[in-house]
Order: C-alpha cells, then sequence, then structure tokens
C-alpha cells in the first residue's frame, strides 16, 4: 500500500547524535499501531531556537509535497520553565508559532532525558542512555502516564496525548488496540494496519 500520510517530527538533537528520535521512535513503535499508508520521518533542527529557520521551512516543503495528507510535530524542552521567566517567554514564542502555522506543539519539561528518566542527565550520557532506551522491551506505566500531561511540570510531557489523536495507541500487555474511548479487538487492529480505520484526528491535506 502506498504511505500518503507522512507525520512529520522536528526535534532538538542532531543527525548525528539522534537521541531525541530513539525516545520518540521507541515510544511510537512500542505503544501505537502505524499502518500502512502512514510515514513517520524526522527533522533534525540542532536547536529549538532553529523552529523558524529558513533551512527547516526548505526541508519541511520538500518532505511534506509528496504527500497528499501531512502533519508536522515541533518537540522541543522546556528547560528551566518551572523557574526562570526568559525560559517561559522563548516556550510562548515557540508555542504561539505552531499555532500560527498549525503545526503540532510537543514539549518535555525540562528536557527529554529527565521525561523518560526521571533524572538528570549529564551531556556526555546522552547518547548512550538514548540507545539504553531503545533496547528496552517495554515502557514502564508511569512514563506513560507522564506523557500523557496536559501541565508543563518537570518529568512530564504531552507527547501521547499530542499523538494520541493521530496515530491508534495499543496495550503492551493484551497486543490490543485502543481506539478513542473503545478497545478494539485483534482484527480491528489489523484493519487499522492495513488503512481501513481511521484515527481521531484528520491531518493537513494538501
Amino acid at each position: 500500500m502506498e504511505q500518503n500520510k507522512l507525520l512529520l517530527i522536528c526535534v532538538e538533537t542532531n543527525n548525528k547524535a539522534k537521541t531525541d528520535m530513539a525516545y520518540i521512535d521507541k515510544v511510537l513503535k512500542t505503544l501505537y499501531v502505524i499502518n500502512n499508508e502512514t510515514k513517520i520521518d524526522y527533522e533534525y533542527m540542532e536547536s529549538k531556537y532553529k523552529y523558524n529557520s529558513k533551512k527547516l521551512k526548505e526541508d519541511i516543503k520538500n518532505k511534506t509535497k509528496v504527500f497528499k495528507e501531512y502533519q508536522i510535530f515541533l518537540c522541543i524542552d522546556t528547560d528551566n520553565i518551572d523557574v526562570n521567566s526568559e525560559d517561559v517567554y522563548k516556550v510562548n514564542e515557540i508555542e504561539n508559532f505552531c499555532k500560527y502555522n498549525k503545526y503540532e506543539f510537543v514539549w518535555f519539561c525540562r528536557d527529554i532525558e529527565e521525561v523518560f528518566w526521571g533524572e538528570k542527565v549529564e551531556d556526555r550520557e546522552k547518547i548512550l542512555r538514548a540507545k539504553m532506551f531503545g533496547s528496552k522491551k517495554d515502557i514502564d506505566d508511569n512514563l506513560i502516564k507522564n506523557l500523557h500531561s496536559t501541565t508543563i511540570k518537570r518529568y512530564k510531557s504531552n507527547f501521547m496525548k499530542v499523538f494520541d489523536a493521530y496515530l491508534l495507541p495499543k496495550t503492551q500487555k493484551e497486543g490490543n488496540a485502543y481506539f478513542g474511548d473503545i478497545k478494539l479487538g485483534l482484527k480491528q487492529a489489523l484493519e487499522y494496519e492495513k488503512g481501513n480505520l481511521k484515527a481521531k484526528t484528520s491531518i493537513r491535506k494538501k
């Protein structure tokens, strides 16, 4: 089946380290059913402050032009938003940019490592920690809860709250999937993989 939907995820990390991608990709592949019509791709911004750069805009345009439907996700660390007014201003500025451009705004407080490990991770350890998380078999229930936050708090994120509207969540233990508030059996989940069931939120169309 042809892939005609794109979920393009813009992350802070660079193309060499790919640390943010390691966490995000693990969650998406472990906790969601990704059907054959949908492609997940990444843009590496190298810094949250390049969210409005000419290069990023051109890369997004080139990647989205071949798809009938697409959605952009801008994923950033909030840094010390809970104690620093300057960080509050910067994060609000990025959020407003996302609203204006109809991007989904995804945040990790204070950074993606703190959310996934529940502690501060030193820069020298970040690549190793990302690889360690990627090799995990399951994802802890407490982490899943923290990824469904609606309020910016330390060690929390709205990541899954956002993606629940675009992808079909599944349970790890039972192998069943959920569509909205309705639990689906294996048969319906397979139909979703084939593209015969739709997620809750329609994505941008050309």
